[in-house]
């Protein structure tokens, strides 16, 4: 009865946190969506009344793009770097464990240091190979 207990305990907090994540993905969807409409309002305001103002609210706006995007960039190059960091981080982990285990057990037990060689491997490889795209041209 007491892992019945435990089980239920453990339900409860993975609804809660799935919970919490849709409703944290919901509003953030919808804090997207009010940003693209005022845009879009503003936009449209701006090309029922062409002048000079307009003029200057279109160049402030592409600026704010360019911002975005360049930003945008930083943000996968950073993801870049730190897949690479994790994987390099995870081979490092798999040859120690392999070295401990090779000192440490007269068995051949320091295969097990392979398992997170290996997914540092692949983790390394996929960010390396996850190069950002160039969006200058759009």
């Amino acid at each position: 009865m007491d892992d019945f207990g435990q089980f239920l305990f453990l339900a409860a907090g993975a609804v809660g946190l799935f919970a919490y994540l849709s409703v944290a993905h919901w509003v953030n969807a919808q804090t997207a969506e009010r940003q693209a409409r005022e845009r879009f309002g503003v936009l449209k305001k701006i090309a029922e009344q062409p002048s000079e103002s307009a003029k200057l609210v279109l160049d402030l706006l592409r600026e704010e793009e360019a911002r975005a995007r360049e930003l945008e960039l930083k943000k996968e190059w950073k993801s870049r770097r730190d897949g690479m960091q994790a994987g390099t981080l995870m081979i490092a982990l798999g040859l120690g464990l392999a070295a401990m285990f090779a000192i440490v057990s007269s068995r051949q037990n320091w295969v097990i240091g392979l398992i997170p060689i290996f997914v540092g491997i692949v983790i390394f490889v996929f960010a390396a190979l996850n190069r950002p795209k160039d969006t200058s041209g759009m």
